[in-house]
């Protein structure tokens, strides 16, 4: 057995040399390119994280902003709809005001001219009393002075003033 032991040292030691000279030239040329790749991988990993926070921050900054534009525009088009609804409120008004005054003006010119029809017609009444009295005086003068023709005369003259008033109306 000892032949053993002095037949596998050398083999032992060849091997153990083999196998650090093999780690060497692993940690060498094998690992740090691995470790490198590693590190060159972890840090693009960072600047794209770090990449996207700031591109969610600015996200974010950039709904805020929308938000508050869009708050502010809010506020803008409910201003909007109360002058609008002031202006209509205030052209309704304007409007109702001058129909109002239109209205009154055309009730004093119709009143008016009922005022001056029913003078008119008035006009019209006493100058047709006057010729019919004129008449009945003038029929009157010719006739000679009888109380029953006096009477009749008056009568028909008044029969006659009554239907003219009557046709008035």
């Amino acid at each position: 057995m000892i032949e053993f032991i002095f037949n596998t040292v050398p083999d032992v030691v060849f091997s153990l040399l083999a196998f650090v000279i093999a780690g060497m030239v692993v940690l060498k040329w094998g690992i740090k390119p691995v470790v490198q790749a590693i590190d060159a991988r972890e840090k693009r990993i960072a600047s794209q994280l770090e990449q996207a926070d700031a591109a969610n921050a600015k996200a974010a900054e950039l709904r805020a902003d929308l938000d508050r534009q869009l708050a502010g525009a809010e506020a803008k088009i409910a201003d909007m709809i109360r002058r609008a609804e002031s202006e209509g409120n205030d052209h309704k008004q304007r409007i109702i005001e001058e129909g109002r005054v239109e209205a009154e003006r055309l009730r004093r010119r119709a009143v008016r001219d009922i005022d001056n029809a029913r003078h008119g017609a008035i006009v019209a009444l006493r100058e047709e009393v006057a010729d019919i009295a004129t008449q009945v005086a003038e029929s009157v003068i010719r006739r000679e002075l009888n109380a029953d023709v006096q009477r009749d005369l008056v009568a028909a003259a008044v029969d006659a003033y009554e239907q003219d008033r009557n046709s008035l109306v």
